[in-house]
């Protein structure tokens, strides 16, 4: 498909190290395979730098839209070994800037196209009954109640 790097700046302006490999379509949803080239990177419990590469694996992160179409980010990320022996945490993974944080499905780019609305107007308020959907598990865990009131 030619140079992705002009269209990694387009879809993904804010990602700081990230490669696009690979861009296609499977009905109808644009697939966006990634990995980072950021050689080293910071233990974020200690700030010890690492090179040391444990182990990679794939990330999905949840689908955006991007000039009508859907997108799908199928992102390679490493963990790396932490090698200060005072250190508590042995390994931690990679987060790409301005596109992944910890624990997180969707990038910013979800993110700020749920929650963005026009500046100096009131926030958008639900019109009708709020319902969440959570597992008897989770309800457990968290002390709520597993059916509505």
């Amino acid at each position: 498909m030619g140079d992705l790097s002009a269209l990694k700046d387009v879809l993904f302006p804010n990602a700081v190290g990230m490669v696009l490999d690979r861009l296609t379509e499977v009905d109808g949803v644009v697939v966006a395979e990634a990995h980072s080239a950021v050689p080293e990177l910071r233990c974020p419990s200690c700030a010890t730098c690492s090179r040391r590469v444990h182990s990679r694996y794939g990330r999905r992160l949840a689908e955006y839209p991007a000039g009508g179409r859907r997108v799908v980010v199928k992102l390679e990320v490493r963990r790396f070994f932490c090698n200060a022996p005072a250190c508590g945490r042995r390994t931690f993974v990679e987060q790409v800037e301005g596109l992944t944080t910890r624990y997180a499905r969707a990038g910013w780019f979800a993110t700020a196209a749920a929650t963005s609305w026009p500046p100096g107007s009131a926030k958008p308020r639900p019109t009708g009954p709020v319902r969440y959907g959570a597992s008897l598990d989770s309800c457990a865990r968290t002390g709520m109640p597993s059916s509505p009131a």
